[in-house]
């Protein structure tokens, strides 16, 4: 399972088209892949990461529960995407993205921009449901 990546591409024998890794669980050893590089499991809008970082300490006071918005990135050649973080009582921060971003994997690092300056970074920790999940939900019928 650490080989993996989410948003790996994997053969699959037999398969016509490519899957990629949409999940993987390091205590179960399961992976969870999906059809086709644009896959809704792929992309989700919602992470929590580890305490940030500031290089710039926006002018917010999360204590009171006050949010903040600001462009959020997580690799270094992705666009910047609108963001809203409010952050929790042990220091983490709960990230809600405007656009859903595919492969948002833990381990890697959030980092927060106003226009062009870079306020700080944060390691993310844990992903968010996926769209394919979140849709999945919504659709379901209710007993």
């Amino acid at each position: 399972v650490h080989c993996w990546t989410i948003g790996q591409r994997c053969a699959l024998p037999g398969q016509p088209s490519a899957f990629y890794v949409a999940e993987r669980d390091a205590i179960t050893q399961d992976i969870l892949v999906a059809p086709g590089r644009m896959h809704p499991a792929l992309f989700l809008q919602t992470v929590v990461t580890e305490a940030p970082y500031w290089i710039n300490k926006p002018s917010v006071n999360f204590e009171r529960g006050e949010s903040f918005q600001c462009e959020f990135r997580f690799q270094h050649r992705e666009p910047l995407v609108n963001s809203l973080m409010y952050q929790d009582s042990e220091g983490k921060l709960q990230i809600y993205l405007e656009k859903p971003l595919r492969a948002l994997t833990p381990g890697q690092y959030a980092v927060f921009y106003t226009g062009d300056e870079c306020l700080g970074s944060a390691k993310i920790l844990y992903r968010g449901p996926s769209m394919y999940a979140l849709d999945h939900v919504k659709n379901k019928d209710i007993l």
